[in-house]
């Protein structure tokens, strides 16, 4: 099951991560750290002051690099213009392509995010961030080889980039040889164990493994760190029921549609279990829900136990 989410920019369309961001990138010096309210005002004042400063002082490219920065902090495109002009004033500016291949793979065209991360590598050969980042998009491209390559340069480069381990991790999931994921998963919370995808991407390989006491533990954590994650909730309901607990996977399942109402196999999950518990007129309330995003399975599942 292939969770897409960057290991770096993934955070910083949305508000409520550019904090992380700021605390995980080495590259911009620039990150507000206040309440998370204050964040979009920030950043369009900082993207004002910018501009009046490029206005004065137009060839300096640092102060494109900057602006482009804080227009990707609040989803502005126009944040492409600016690393462009940035690069061009300065083909040497290394963090310039970095920030433009983040942008680029925001935006989930990884071919480009690749180009500008390849040619920021080319000018720094042992920076780690940029290495894993071109890893990552060897991923996105199914590139796999070449994926785990450049994840092996980058734990050469440093041993210890949790990134770089969790990488490793989804490629064992994504071929189902989940004891070797859980392995890679091991490595990459024993160096960064705030990660809450990291505690749901193992877990899910627990739970593959019908380890569902280990995979209980993993899910937990994960919404503890993070309980915004509908498919977190969906994940643990999976584990409910396999330990036979179905009202807590039924109440699980609330949490997911709470989340997202158009979670995939939702409903017709939550009907099944309600047959186990004996309550066919929620069952075919369900059912009747699923018809729209799974319209075959929910037929068949109505004609079957509802009248």
């Amino acid at each position: 099951m292939r969770i897409k989410t960057k290991p770096l920019l993934f955070l910083i369309v949305f508000l409520l991560g550019l904090k992380t961001y700021c605390q995980q990138n080495t590259y911009n010096t620039d990150c507000f750290v206040g309440s998370e309210s204050n964040l979009y005002e920030h950043y369009k004042d900082s993207i004002k002051a910018t501009t009046s400063a490029i206005e004065k002082d137009p060839s300096n490219a640092k102060l494109y690099g900057k602006r482009g920065f804080y227009r990707t902090a609040i989803g502005e495109d126009s944040a492409s213009y600016d690393y462009f002009k940035a690069l061009q004033l300065d083909p040497n500016y290394v963090n310039a392509y970095f920030s433009y291949g983040l942008f680029f793979s925001n935006n989930e065209n990884y071919d480009s995010a690749k180009y500008y991360f390849q040619k920021g590598f080319e000018l720094a050969p042992n920076d780690f961030e940029m290495c894993s980042e071109i890893a990552y998009m060897f991923y996105y491209l199914n590139d796999i080889d070449s994926a785990i390559i450049y994840t092996q340069k980058t734990i050469q480069i440093n041993p210890n980039y949790a990134i770089a381990y969790n990488l490793l991790g989804m490629i064992e999931m994504d071929k189902g040889r989940y004891t070797k994921a859980i392995n890679y998963f091991n490595q990459a919370i024993e160096r960064n164990n705030n990660i809450a995808i990291y505690y749901y991407r193992r877990g899910y390989c627990y739970t593959s493994l019908k380890q569902t006491g280990p995979a209980l533990k993993d899910l937990n954590l994960a919404i503890r760190k993070d309980a915004s994650k509908s498919y977190f909730y969906y994940q643990r309901a999976t584990i409910f029921e396999l330990m036979n607990d179905y009202l807590n996977a039924i109440e699980d399942l609330n949490q997911t549609e709470a989340l997202d109402k158009n979670y995939e196999d939702l409903y017709c999950k939550r009907g099944l279990l309600y047959l186990k518990i004996k309550q066919p007129e929620k069952a075919c309330k369900d059912f009747g829900n699923a018809v729209i995003n799974e319209p075959q399975r929910a037929v068949a599942l109505l004609k079957k136990n509802c009248k």
